[in-house]
């Protein structure tokens, strides 16, 4: 055995001793990507974004996911004390590491992966057609940028088909 699956192996181990419901987000989150914010991983998970926010908190205590937005601690009693959606409004997420995204991402079975993935790709394409019906209303939009941030749904939602 090579060090990179002795590494794998551990950051599973880690992963288990989270709640279940942590490790399902986690699950998720590293089919969404190595950067995932609060909002998508809601839509994904079929979860409130307070709901989330109040599961993640035990991965981001623990340092397997960081944040990079604003920062919040939710109000460990119970979830339905955590703060409302519009106070958690721009949070996103990273994993630690490749091998904590690849570790929650095997923690899935093929077919609950297949499941996420389809499901992923259907809110991206969503959120595509969306943001295109607003740049096609609003007259100072950027071509360039719209051009890439297009590209870039593109390749998501083809990764999310082809997994």
């Amino acid at each position: 055995r090579n060090v990179t699956d002795n590494v794998a192996d551990l950051m599973i181990e880690r992963i288990k001793t989270l709640p279940q419901e942590t490790q399902y987000l986690l699950s998720i989150a590293a089919i969404i990507g190595s950067r995932f914010d609060r909002v998508v991983l809601s839509l994904v998970s079929e979860q409130t974004q307070a709901q989330v926010m109040h599961h993640l908190w035990p991965a981001i205590e623990d340092g397997l996911i960081i944040q990079f937005a604003e920062q919040f601690k939710p109000n460990k009693k119970s979830e339905e004390d955590s703060p409302d959606e519009e106070e958690c409004s721009h949070q996103q997420f990273r994993f630690l590491h490749d091998k904590v995204q690849q570790s929650a991402y095997e923690l899935l079975n093929p077919q609950q992966k297949r499941a996420v993935h389809l499901k992923a790709a259907e809110l991206t394409t969503r959120r595509n057609s969306t943001s295109n019906n607003n740049n096609n209303n609003n007259n100072n939009s950027n071509n360039s940028s719209d051009g890439n941030l297009a590209s870039q749904n593109l390749y998501e939602v083809v990764k999310h088909y082809k997994a």
